[in-house]
Formats: structure tokens, C-alpha cells, sequence
């Protein structure tokens, strides 16, 4: 009985690596952590959009204006795709590194020159400096899993600069 339930372990950590080995490719030009989330340390959305390129051929670009990122302040969304084959549903989640600020989701909708974009403000709470990741979800309909695109900025706490 022992060396049936080993066998059958073994036979699951050997299915689910090889699935593993299957889906991996897809992210390789970008790291990615355990989830299959991108994730990009070098780029500041302060500065500008930030660009990720998957499997070569498929390109994400993300800004938000204005720059730097306010909070209490409307802001534009906007993303631009290439090399997709299938129409995005896009979300943007915005998250508070090291403080609980709510659910702060936005879906992009699709504009008039082909990209998604959408408004969002970043809630307030106490002074200083706060640091946001902004994570992308891109769901497409050949595609069961969605790709995670994970940026981090630093935006006031108070609304004055």
C-alpha cells in the first residue's frame, strides 16, 4: 500500500513539473515569481511608462499620467499591446507595499487608438511617502491564465507635494 502512494507521488511531481516545464517558456524573456507574475524592479512609473515584452513577439506598455503619481488626484491610465492575437479584458490593481489601503481596482476600457485606459486616484491616509504597486491583469480569450505585469512607484500620502 506504502509503495503504491509513492509511486502515485511521484507520478504527480513528475506531471506537475513537466506542466510547469510547458507554461514557463511563455515568460521567459521577463522574470517571473512562483505565481507567474512579472515582475519589473527597474522600471519607476514616475518616470514614464514602463515596457515588458513576452515571448519575444507580445508588448506591454503601461503609463499613467500625471507624473509623478499623485494621490486624490484623478489619474489616466492608459495601455498600449502589441503581438496579441486575442482581444484583452485589462484590470489594474493598485496596492499599498507596506500598508492595507483597500480595494483599488480599475478595468481599462478600449479608446479610440487602439489602446485600453481608464481614470483611478490613490487614496489618502497619513504624510510622508508611500510605495504602490500597480499590477496589470491581462485576461485573453485563448487563455486561461492571466498574465501579471507588476509595477512599484512611490506616490505622497498627503495630497500636497
Amino acid at each position: 500500500m506504502n509503495s503504491r502512494r509513492s509511486v502515485l507521488a511521484l507520478v504527480a511531481t513528475v506531471a506537475a513539473i513537466a506542466g510547469l516545464a510547458l507554461l514557463l517558456p511563455r515568460w521567459r524573456a521577463v522574470p517571473i515569481d512562483a505565481a507567474g507574475t512579472v515582475r519589473l524592479a527597474d522600471c519607476d512609473l514616475n518616470n514614464g511608462p514602463c515596457v515588458v515584452t513576452l515571448d519575444g513577439d507580445r508588448r506591454v506598455e503601461f503609463s499613467i499620467a500625471p507624473r509623478p503619481v499623485p494621490v486624490m488626484q484623478p489619474l489616466r491610465l492608459r495601455l498600449a499591446t502589441q503581438g496579441f492575437a486575442a482581444p484583452l479584458n485589462a484590470q489594474v490593481d493598485f496596492v499599498g507595499v507596506d500598508m492595507d489601503m483597500g480595494f483599488n481596482r480599475v478595468d481599462l476600457k478600449p479608446a479610440a487608438d487602439g489602446t485600453l485606459g481608464g481614470e483611478a486616484s490613490l487614496p489618502v491616509c497619513v504624510t510622508g511617502t508611500m510605495d504602490w504597486q500597480a499590477e496589470l491583469l491581462l485576461r485573453r480569450p485563448d487563455h486561461a491564465v492571466p498574465t501579471r505585469i507588476r509595477f512599484r512607484f512611490a506616490a505622497p500620502l498627503s495630497a500636497g507635494r
